[in-house]
């Protein structure tokens, strides 16, 4: 992770621990020793929650805000959860034009925490641009709520794009790590 805040100041950095989406254990030591190492950076922990209880459980072995990807989430009543609604965060994953996990949840935000990421996986490393007219889609159904982009974003356009679509943030990686989107690139953006 020190690579990564070396070529940014990010406030927030995500992680998808893949082992545990996989159903898995949670690699809880790893993620600890990096709260450890980088306490002022919040983290944003993937674990393939899939109930109350797993949250409610891997709260207690982690500092950090979890997030609930509908990939794995086979119990929706954990977003009806106050303590989820407001450090959770929900992860809408998308494969085409198909929504992993419980097919209610797009149409029903007053069920979605106050952030929400916008996962569309089969454009996470592929270079295709986010799609923006979910994006939209999403914003329009829920204003208020903080959405974030995830999958697609390649460089300063597509950063300009996402917050017209009315995002708030975006999940980056590709565009880091092959040097497209570099710290001056990113300065205009918070």
């Amino acid at each position: 992770m020190a690579g990564l805040l070396d070529l940014y100041a990010f406030t927030d950095v995500y992680i998808a621990d893949l082992d545990a989406i996989q159903g898995r254990p949670v690699q809880s030591a790893v993620l600890r020793q990096l709260h450890q190492a980088f306490p002022a950076v919040q983290l944003w922990i993937d674990a393939g929650i899939r109930n109350v209880d797993q949250f409610r459980s891997l709260q207690q072995l982690v500092a950090a805000t979890l997030v609930l990807g509908s990939e794995t989430l086979t119990d929706v009543s954990v977003l009806e959860e106050a303590v989820v609604h407001e450090t959770g965060v929900l992860s809408l994953d998308f494969r085409g034009r198909f929504l992993l996990g419980p097919a209610t949840l797009p149409d029903t935000p007053a069920l979605w925490p106050r952030r929400v990421i916008a996962m569309t996986l089969d454009r996470v490393g592929q270079n295709r641009g986010p799609d923006l007219n979910r994006l939209r889609k999403l914003h329009n159904a829920a204003p208020a709520t903080a959405l974030y982009a995830a999958g697609g974003v390649r460089n300063r356009d597509d950063l300009n794009d996402v917050q017209l679509a009315g995002c708030a943030g975006v999940l980056l990686a590709s565009a880091l790590h092959d040097g497209r989107l570099t710290a001056p690139g990113l300065a205009d953006f918070r």
